[in-house]
């Protein structure tokens, strides 16, 4: 089992976050909003933005960026577009070349009309080349969540990587595809 860090915790990060965790997986779930990270510890819900939807004990809730990507071996960001490029720079210092980064993001940069691959490879690119995949495809947080079933695609440039996200997050209800 692997060690997850996902980054977002809107209704997308908390649904992956719980599909990870049923699968065995260790998983830090990070969010911005202090009270969401509380809603989850203390309550075991993401009251905010899957309300009714019960989390594991075993998805660690955090506000705390550097504890949250500490010792992950994988990172999920599941975060809205026009915050990607600022969020990877304050992670970058976190970051490790053995890390696998997957972006579960959703749209462009809109300033640039950059992919978010295209994002994060630009910011790590000055320290390291990143192992990198990305999630897509037609999915609704709420039945992903609910284990309902559900097909998305998992792509990268590098097929090794694309293979190791698709063992890792397919279930008897989320099926990933390269």
């Amino acid at each position: 089992m692997k060690r997850i860090a996902v980054i977002g915790a809107g209704g997308w990060g908390t649904a992956l976050s719980l599909t990870l965790a049923r699968l065995g997986h260790t998983v830090k779930l990070w969010a911005y909003e202090a009270e969401v990270a509380e809603s989850i510890s203390a309550r075991r819900e993401n009251e905010l933005f899957l309300p009714g939807i019960p989390i594991p004990e075993s998805v660690v809730a955090t506000n705390d960026l550097g504890a949250a990507l500490e010792g992950a071996e994988i990172i999920v960001t599941a975060v809205p577009s026009h915050v990607c490029r600022g969020l990877y720079e304050r992670m970058l210092t976190h970051l490790l070349p053995e890390m696998t980064l997957v972006s579960a993001t959703k749209g462009l940069e809109t300033e640039r009309l950059l992919r978010m691959s295209e994002v994060i490879a630009e910011v790590t690119g000055p320290k390291f080349a990143p192992c990198l995949a990305v999630l897509s495809g037609p999915s609704f947080a709420r039945e992903v969540a609910c284990g309902q079933p559900t097909a998305i695609v998992v792509a990268s440039d590098d097929r090794p990587t694309a293979r190791l996200i698709q063992q890792e997050f397919s279930s008897s209800s989320l099926r990933l595809y390269t």
